[in-house]
């Protein structure tokens, strides 16, 4: 279970490194370095598409729980011994 806590703990600070990414690279050359999260804050707040910004906030929120159910899945697994 410790795998699935740190894996919580890790898109927690990814979510406190949002400040410091757009702060110091600002989408870096040619955007390459943006985050998800990034390019959502801009597309709702800089260009005023609130409603798609809000679409994508919903499909990032289902692959974040996608990933976490598949690594819950894969940790339980692990604790039962079966490959």
């Amino acid at each position: 279970m410790a795998g699935g806590a740190s894996t919580f703990r890790g898109l927690g600070n990814y979510g406190e490194l949002f400040d410091q990414i757009y702060l110091l690279l600002q989408g870096g050359p040619n955007f390459s370095t943006r985050p998800a999260i990034e390019y959502i804050y801009e597309t709702g707040f800089t260009q005023d598409r609130t409603g798609y910004a809000s679409a994508l906030s919903i499909v990032f929120f289902l692959l974040i729980v996608a990933v976490s159910v598949l690594l819950f899945a894969g940790v339980r697994r692990l604790q039962r011994g079966t490959p």
